[in-house]
């Protein structure tokens, strides 16, 4: 599995496979859709999102406070930026290329931010595979499950539906973008209605959904930290609501 585990890893991981994929006279909407795995009316919605990568980048540098780092990503950040809204790099044009001391200075956030940010690990893809799935199959559950309340009910689909998300785009969401999700959902399932209420006691919707996102929370999180989430995984939601 590819280290989609911070910001810059994830842009520099699918900008390398343009760069790799391209060949002479190849249109580049044609490339870009072969990269991204998805048709080509979708590609300009794909590098939005990419290009969404960028302001995260500067925030972990920013939040890290390292000065030459800071400075090195202020002068990227708008080339990055503009490499993946520019109509040439996403049109269907032949020839455009990405110039390598772009991808370069990305590598080299990339490296530094996988010392000091990293967000968590990314599971192999048979394993979000899996994990997309039982999440699936929860929020199929969710919206028929007439015996919970409509309000609990549209919020646990919804933050279901997240989760979904996260785990689909998890080239651009990363870790991080899992865990919020999942966080959202257990803050979801943790108000004093849902804990009190038995809505068909241990084998209900709502403990097997606390399970699955038990379980999805720490595929994505690396070594001490996983069974630490997991002895204190009440606290998750707790946290979450008194923030």
């Amino acid at each position: 599995m590819a280290n989609y585990n911070n910001p810059a890893d994830r842009l520099h991981i699918v900008l390398s496979a343009f760069a790799g994929s391209q060949e002479s006279g190849q249109a580049v909407n044609r490339v870009w859709a072969d990269v991204l795995e998805v048709p080509g009316d979708q590609v300009p919605i794909e590098l939005c999102r990419l290009a969404g990568l960028v302001p995260q980048i500067t925030s972990a540098v920013e939040l890290a406070g390292d000065e030459h780092q800071i400075e090195h990503v202020a002068h990227w950040a708008p080339r990055w930026a503009s490499l993946l809204t520019n109509t040439s790099m996403s049109g269907a044009n032949a020839g455009s290329t990405i110039p390598p001391d772009l991808l370069r200075a990305l590598g080299v956030t990339a490296s530094y931010l996988r010392l000091i940010a990293s967000e968590g690990t990314t599971p192999p893809a048979p394993e979000i595979d899996e994990l997309r799935e039982l999440v699936s199959a929860l929020l199929d559950e969710a919206r028929q499950a007439e015996a919970l309340p409509l309000e609990l009910r549209t919020v646990l689909v919804r933050r279901l539906h997240d989760v979904l998300y996260a785990l689909d785009h998890v080239r651009v969401t990363g870790p991080d973008g899992v865990q919020s999700a999942i966080e959202r959902l257990v803050c979801a399932v943790s108000f004093p209605d849902a804990e009190e209420a038995d809505y068909g006691g241990p084998d209900g919707v709502l403990t097997r959904v606390r399970d699955a996102a038990r379980r999805v929370y720490v595929a994505f999180i690396a070594g001490p930290a996983a069974q630490q989430a997991l002895e204190s995984w009440v606290a998750v939601g707790h946290r979450m609501i008194g923030s």
